[in-house]
C-alpha cells in the first residue's frame, strides 16, 4: 500500500509542478520527431541543486532554470487545481515536456507560421481543441484544453500532443442513430433489475428530449429496496431541428465503467462532430473533421487521455 501511495503522490507532484525559463528564441522547423522537445523543458530530467532549485540538461533549442512553484499558487480561483503553460507527452521517448505558451510549443514543432488546420468549439463557445497538420509531411500537433474533472488528479489547463503519419481508415463506425434511447452496447439494463421502469419525454414537435430507466438492482435487492437510476440520456436540438447534443450516463454497476458518460456533439447539419467518452483509465476524445458538405468525415482524430497524458491517433475518414 505504501508503494502505491508513493507512486500516486509522485504523479500528482509531477502534474502540479510549473516551470519557467527564458524564451528559447526563434524555433526552426523540426527535422525529426524526437526534436520537438527543443525549447521545451523536460520534466524529471534535472540535477538537484542546493535550495530546492534544479537545472535541466541543455537542449539544442535552449533550456533554462527550473523553479518549484508552490502547489497553492496553481489552484484556480474556484478551488480546482490548474497548471500554467502546456504539458506535452512524448509517447516515443516516454517523456513529459512543458512549454510556457501555445506559440512556443507550436513553433517548436515547426508550425510557427501556419494557421490551424482545425479548431473545435463546444456548442456553448468553449474551445476544446486546436489542431495543426501538414498533409505533405503527415506531421501534426495539437492542444487539448482541459477542464479538470474532480474525480481525477489531472490538473486543468492545456495539454499538447504531437504525431507523425496518417493512419489508414480504421474500423471505427459512426453510429447511425444517436436518437435511439439505449445503452452504448444496445441494451437497457432491464435484465439486471427488478421493477424495471422506463420514462421517455418529448417536446411539442414530437422529438425525444429525455430518457431514463430505473429499477432495483437484482444483485442488491436483499439489502436495498430503493430503485436506482440505470440509464439517463438528454437530447438538445438546433433551431434547424437537427440534433445538437446528446448527454449520456449509465449505471456502472450494470454496464461497467467503460462509457459511463458519453457526450456527443453535432454540427448544424446534424453530423457527429465530437464525442467525449469516459473510460476506465481516463477519457477518450473523437473529433470528426469534414472538409466539405459530405456525410463522411475526411479525417478522424482520436485522443486517449491516460491519466493526463493525451495520446493521439490521426486517421483518414471512412472511404
Amino acid at each position: 500500500m505504501r508503494k502505491e501511495l508513493a507512486i500516486l503522490a509522485g504523479m500528482i507532484g509531477l502534474l502540479l509542478e510549473a516551470c519557467a525559463f527564458p524564451a528559447a528564441g526563434t524555433a526552426k522547423p523540426m527535422k525529426d520527431t524526437a526534436a520537438y522537445q527543443h525549447g521545451g523543458l523536460r520534466l524529471g530530467d534535472r540535477k538537484e541543486l542546493p535550495g530546492g532549485a534544479g537545472k535541466l540538461k541543455e537542449f539544442p533549442g535552449g533550456a533554462g532554470e527550473l523553479c518549484r512553484a508552490d502547489a497553492e499558487t496553481q489552484a484556480a480561483q474556484d478551488g480546482d487545481m490548474a497548471h500554467s503553460g502546456i504539458y506535452v507527452h512524448a509517447r516515443e521517448q516516454g517523456e513529459n515536456y512543458w512549454y510556457q505558451n501555445e506559440s512556443d510549443f507550436v513553433a517548436a514543432v515547426g508550425f510557427d507560421v501556419e494557421e490551424p488546420f482545425f479548431v473545435y468549439f463546444l456548442p456553448d463557445g468553449q474551445k476544446r481543441l486546436t489542431l495543426y497538420y501538414d498533409d505533405a509531411t503527415q506531421r501534426g500537433c495539437g492542444i487539448r484544453y482541459y477542464e479538470r474533472d474532480s474525480s481525477t488528479f489531472a490538473t486543468a489547463g492545456m495539454y499538447g500532443f504531437v504525431f507523425e503519419g496518417l493512419q489508414e481508415s480504421g474500423e471505427k463506425e459512426i453510429r447511425e442513430d444517436y436518437l435511439r434511447p439505449e445503452a452504448f452496447d444496445g441494451g437497457n439494463g432491464a435484465e439486471a433489475a427488478e421493477d424495471f421502469r422506463e420514462n421517455t419525454e418529448y417536446d411539442d414537435q414530437g422529438r425525444i428530449i429525455h430518457y431514463d430507466a430505473s429499477g432495483i438492482l437484482t444483485d442488491m435487492s436483499e439489502n436495498n429496496a430503493k430503485p436506482d437510476t440505470i440509464l439517463w440520456i438528454d437530447y438538445e436540438y438546433y433551431d434547424t431541428g437537427n440534433l445538437k447534443s446528446r448527454t449520456y450516463w449509465h449505471n456502472s454497476y450494470i454496464f461497467g465503467t467503460w462509457y459511463t458518460t458519453w457526450n456527443c456533439y453535432f454540427d448544424r447539419q446534424g453530423r457527429i462532430a465530437y464525442e467525449d467518452i469516459y473510460i476506465t483509465h481516463g477519457s477518450w476524445d473523437t473529433y470528426y473533421i469534414y472538409m466539405d458538405d459530405t456525410e463522411e468525415p475526411a479525417f478522424i482524430l482520436e485522443l486517449d487521455n491516460y491519466s493526463g497524458q493525451w495520446v493521439p491517433m490521426f486517421q483518414k475518414g471512412r472511404p
